[in-house]
């Protein structure tokens, strides 16, 4: 994008949302980032759909180690989501699909964190979700990609996962929940 203050503005908040997610989840002292990320800010939908390659439905992604996003009013809340997932891929250091639960998970956590005033309603929403279908514990860890299901089962996935993943922070608060994640990543199943 040409606008070197909107650029300048988009840099600002993605860097406050990077700080404020460590500090969150109390990763401030456990992650070195590897490098700067790029960070791709498209001026249309049009620009970024063509460059990106995503659905239509898409408002930014991370992969392959950058962010691409356009300007749109959920901006801030999508970099909130795609960074969160960077924050995942460094503190992991590969690729964890075996936590595609607890990756997208924290992703909409961080995502309904930028969006506060909209969270009471979130949270209803999702009783109502979940009150007409829910995914059993064993299929929401055992799910390795949302693509292996259709549109609704994706939703149920993204639900149940950022619920499972607010009660573990709430629960085990930020000393808790860092540890939970430092035990992961030391290979100890999420069962113990």
């Amino acid at each position: 994008i040409s606008n070197t203050s909107q650029t300048e503005a988009v840099r600002s908040i993605a860097d406050d949302i990077y700080q404020g997610i460590l500090a969150d989840i109390k990763l401030t002292d456990s992650i070195r980032p590897y490098s700067l990320y790029p960070l791709y800010l498209y001026a249309s939908k049009q620009e970024y759909l063509a460059k990106s390659q995503m659905p239509e439905w898409s408002g930014g992604v991370f992969n392959a180690g950058r962010i691409m996003i356009y300007l749109h009013p959920q901006a801030p809340q999508v970099l909130a989501h795609e960074i969160s997932h960077l924050i995942f891929w460094e503190f992991f250091g590969k690729s964890r699909p075996e936590l595609l639960w607890l990756n997208e998970g924290l992703a909409m956590h961080q995502e309904y964190r930028a969006r506060s005033e909209q969270l009471p309603a979130a949270l209803q929403e999702a009783q109502v979700t979940l009150k007409a279908y829910y995914m059993p514990m064993e299929i929401l860890l055992g799910t390795a990609t949302a693509l292996e299901h259709k549109e609704k089962e994706a939703q149920i996935f993204y639900v149940e996962s950022w619920l499972l993943t607010r009660f573990l922070i709430e629960r085990g608060w930020r000393v808790g929940f860092y540890e939970f994640l430092k035990n992961l990543k030391a290979g100890k199943p999420f069962s113990q």
